[in-house]
């Protein structure tokens, strides 16, 4: 009896210190990341690893092209240069208000930038971005000389207004529209910008009801409205259009750094000329409003620039070293990522390169990245 409780005592034992089959942790690799060869030795970035996020932005830069950026950045280090960045211009004539279709990344290969863009900002082409159907335009720049339809050269810097004259819509609903806006020419300050709008209703030759709202930008602040002669400070402001009636809205702007003031105005006959969201579920707008394209000596269209910082120095791709066959950016994938970056709709870049950087100020000391595999994200709309 006493062995025959023994063995059923064991058999318990042994039963209860019986493991169930091993389940491994799923861990999830990062979205957005960096791997390859550093001067011969591996090396790795990721965004969710190290206190670095994936941040984007899309933009005009300070000559007037659209240029997209996707950085990895130290979320504990506010004020700090990323810590790689990827910079790519878009083609020429893009514009913020074309729905963006990405073209510059259907393709198989990007080329690296290898001298960095400059400008005396004393010559500039000017272009209209508009989703409404344009009849005619013509432009003028007050102190400026005309030299073409939309080019002209400033014997002199400092401020001056850009006029467009616009006749929008069709035979049937003719409207005619001016916008004047601030530049500053001699220096990339940029002075003024069209205001941002919500069309809550539109009675077809009746009327509009338009909610406006002052932009958000880091380099000028909104400071108030003048509409139709009246002054209002409302950040945020909602306002009823008539048709067939002469109507203006004029946003004004301070630099933050240079306290130089700007604005912006659109008057138009027949109703504020709206546009079409590019994004069905988009309800925010840009006003019609001229576009300013700075001459540069090297405008980088449809190339590519990265940055890293490492070991305390800054260094660039934009060298002459990246002009052989041994630096490329091959597009392995271009899609959808499905979620967002700062709450804004983003894509994920595939890539492989292999890159030279020189250091900032130093171009003797050069960092070669080899047979890097990234993904990048994009943000794909402002």
């Amino acid at each position: 009896m006493r062995n025959t409780l023994l063995a059923i005592a064991i058999i318990l034992v042994l039963g209860s210190c019986k493991h169930s089959d091993y389940v491994e942790q799923t861990i999830e690799s990062p979205v957005f990341s960096i791997s390859g060869f550093r001067n011969g030795e591996a090396f790795s970035i990721a965004a969710g690893e190290n206190g670095l996020v994936q941040k984007s932005v899309l933009a005009k830069n300070n000559f007037g092209i659209v240029q997209w950026t996707s950085s990895f950045e130290n979320v504990g280090c506010s004020g700090c240069e990323p810590v790689f960045k990827l910079t790519a211009n878009d083609r020429q004539g893009t514009t913020l208000n074309d729905c963006l279709s990405m073209d510059l990344f259907n393709r198989d290969n990007l080329d690296f930038s290898t001298s960095s863009s400059s400008s005396e900002f004393d010559e500039c082409n000017l272009d209209f971005a508009a989703a409404s159907p344009i009849e005619e335009i013509s432009f003028s720049i007050e102190g400026a000389v005309q030299s073409d339809v939309n080019h002209f050269n400033f014997p002199q810097t400092g401020i001056h207004t850009v006029s467009a004259s616009i006749e929008m819509g069709d035979e049937d609903f003719a409207n005619e529209v001016e916008i004047s806006q601030t530049i500053y020419a001699g220096n990339y300050y940029s002075l003024s910008c069209p205001f941002e709008y919500e069309l809550l209703s539109d009675s077809k030759g009746d009327s509009q009801q338009l909610r406006l709202r002052f932009p958000n930008h880091s380099d000028k602040q909104a400071t108030h409205w003048e509409i139709n002669g009246t002054t209002f400070t409302d950040s945020s402001m909602t306002i009823n259009v008539p048709y067939n009636q002469s109507y203006e809205i004029e946003i004004f702007y301070t630099h933050n750094v240079t306290g130089l003031e700007g604005s912006y105005s659109i008057q138009f006959d027949n109703g504020f000329p709206t546009g079409l969201p590019c994004d069905e579920s988009a309800t925010l707008l840009t006003a019609p409003h001229v576009q300013v394209i700075w001459f540069i000596s090297s405008p980088n269209f449809e190339k590519i620039t990265m940055t890293y910082e490492y070991n305390g120095k800054t260094f660039t791709s934009e060298t002459p070293l990246n002009a052989g066959a041994s630096s490329y950016f091959t597009i392995t994938a271009h899609e959808d990522y499905g979620n967002t970056i700062d709450g804004k709709e983003t894509m994920k870049l595939g890539s492989r390169f292999s890159v030279k950087m020189v250091e900032v100020g130093n171009k003797n000391n050069v960092l070669e990245l080899t047979d890097c595999v990234a993904n990048f994200g994009f943000v794909s709309v402002r």
